[in-house]
C-alpha cells in the first residue's frame, strides 16, 4: 500500500488513504468502509487516525482500534478503521462522501534509532475475516479491497 523509506528517526510519516472508482462508477454511492492495515511497530509508532471530515462534515460514524497480531515478524500490530454513512440522507450521507478527498489520513512516528535508517517498511492492507477491506454502498453491495 505504502513503503516508508529513508524517513529521518523521531520524524512524522503522513499516509493519505483515498478511496477512487474509474470514472464508470462516478455515480456510485459509498455507504461505508473497513479497512485492516499492517504495520511494523518495530520501526512505526501510530500517532494518529484522521477522518477528514467525515465525522464533523458528513456526520458518518467514524471508529478505530489497534491491536498486536502477537507474532515475532512484522508486521505485528493492525489498525481497524470502520466508517459508515448516516441513515439519515439529510445529514450529508454517502454523497458527502464523494465531496471528501482523502478518505482517512494516519500519521505515524519513526523510531528514534538511528540503526533502523536503512530498513524500509511498509503500511498493508491485512485479512483476517471476509469482511476487511471493504467498501459498500446503500444497496448494500460490497466490494474487497485489492
Amino acid at each position: 500500500m505504502n513503503s516508508v523509506n529513508g524517513a529521518l528517526p523521531n520524524s512524522l510519516v503522513t499516509i493519505d488513504l483515498e478511496i477512487t472508482c474509474p470514472d464508470t462508477l462516478d455515480t456510485l454511492s459509498i455507504d461505508g468502509f473497513r479497512f485492516a492495515l499492517a504495520y511494523n511497530t518495530a520501526v512505526l509508532e501510530l500517532s494518529g487516525v484522521f477522518d477528514n471530515g467525515l465525522k464533523e462534515n458528513c456526520q458518518w460514524s467514524f471508529d478505530f482500534v489497534h491491536f498486536s497480531l502477537d507474532r515475532m515478524e512484522p508486521p505485528d500490530m493492525v489498525l481497524e478503521v470502520v466508517a459508515e454513512a448516516a441513515s439519515d440522507s439529510s445529514s450529508g450521507g454517502a454523497e458527502c462522501f464523494q465531496s471528501n478527498k482523502h478518505t482517512i489520513t494516519l500519521e505515524f512516528n519513526t523510531k528514534d534509532d538511528t540503526s533502523l535508517c536503512s530498513i524500509s517498511t511498509t503500511v498493508d492492507f491485512y485479512w483476517r475475516y471476509c469482511h476487511d477491506n471493504i467498501i459498500w454502498t446503500k444497496d448494500h453491495d460490497t466490494a474487497l479491497l485489492a
